[in-house]
């Protein structure tokens, strides 16, 4: 019997979310070589992976051939994928920090927080950033115009 994909450990999603990227950027399916790069691993750990992935119906898989996800295992990495992108942005834009510690944590976070909470947060980061973003135009369009501009204003034809 398979597992519900929330079963799916954090392992197991980032080799879904290989595949995906790996497949995009190949155009086709993801080669198990190609994988255990990306992944930092044996290609016997990626065989073992495979397996299991297989088992549970994420993906298409025979030794020696191309890796491909299933329809429920493009759904469950897009959704890993959206997530990650969710915290990175968070991250980098709300909380500014360094994109290293960004990526880095949002690598963590993406497989931490429950579907319930993830959906909550999203409302949130986009809020925020689309008031953000309308503070900055408000901002911005009521500057004075010198300010705007680098070097020297020019303003009904004199120079400031």
């Amino acid at each position: 019997m398979a597992r519900k994909r929330t079963d799916l450990s954090e392992a197991m999603e980032d080799y879904l979310e290989a595949i995906y990227h790996i497949s995009n950027e190949e155009k086709g399916g993801a080669r198990p070589g190609l994988i255990a790069q990306r992944m930092k691993v044996h290609k016997s750990t990626v065989t073992i992976a495979l397996r299991h992935l297989h088992a549970l119906s994420l993906i298409s898989y025979s030794p020696y051939q191309e890796v491909h996800l299933t329809v429920e295992g493009f759904r469950h990495a897009e959704s890993v994928i959206r997530r990650h992108d969710l915290f990175r942005r968070f991250l980098l834009d709300v909380l500014e920090v360094e994109p290293v510690l960004a990526e880095k944590t949002a690598c963590r976070l993406e497989h931490a927080l429950p579907q319930q909470i993830v959906e909550r947060f999203t409302l949130f980061v986009d809020e925020y950033l689309e008031t953000k973003s309308n503070s900055d135009a408000k901002k911005e369009s009521s500057a004075p115009i010198r300010e705007k501009q680098e070097g020297p204003s020019v303003f009904h034809g004199h120079i400031y």
